[in-house]
C-alpha cells in the first residue's frame, strides 16, 4: 500500500509539474496557492475552531432539506469559510511562518 500511494503521489506530482510549469496553465492553481501560503495557519485554526459548526450557521436550513447530502453541504461551507479567511490573509499579505 505504501508503494502504491508513493507511486500515485509521484505520478500526480509529475502531472502537476507538466500542466503548471511546462504547459503554463497556472490560473486554476491559485486556489491551492492561497491554501499553501498559510498552511500552518489553517492547521492551527482547524484545531482551535470547529468550522463545521460555523458552516452550519450559514447553511443549516439548506443542509437539513438535502437529506444525506446535508453533511456534504455543511462541510463544503466549512471549507469555503476557511478558504475565504485564508484568501483575506493572502490579499493582506499576512503569512504565518515558523
Amino acid at each position: 500500500m505504501v508503494l502504491y500511494a508513493g507511486g500515485l503521489s509521484f505520478l500526480l506530482l509529475a502531472l502537476f509539474y507538466l500542466v503548471i510549469d511546462v504547459w503554463g496553465y497556472q490560473k486554476w492553481a491559485s486556489v491551492f496557492v492561497v491554501i499553501g501560503s498559510n498552511a500552518i495557519a489553517v492547521y492551527v485554526a482547524t484545531r482551535l475552531f470547529d468550522f463545521t459548526l460555523i458552516g452550519y450557521v450559514f447553511v443549516g436550513g439548506l443542509s437539513s432539506c438535502l437529506g444525506r447530502w446535508g453533511n456534504f453541504v455543511q462541510e463544503l461551507a466549512a471549507v469555503t469559510i476557511i478558504w475565504l479567511i485564508l484568501y483575506w490573509m493572502y490579499r493582506k499579505k499576512t503569512f504565518i511562518k515558523i
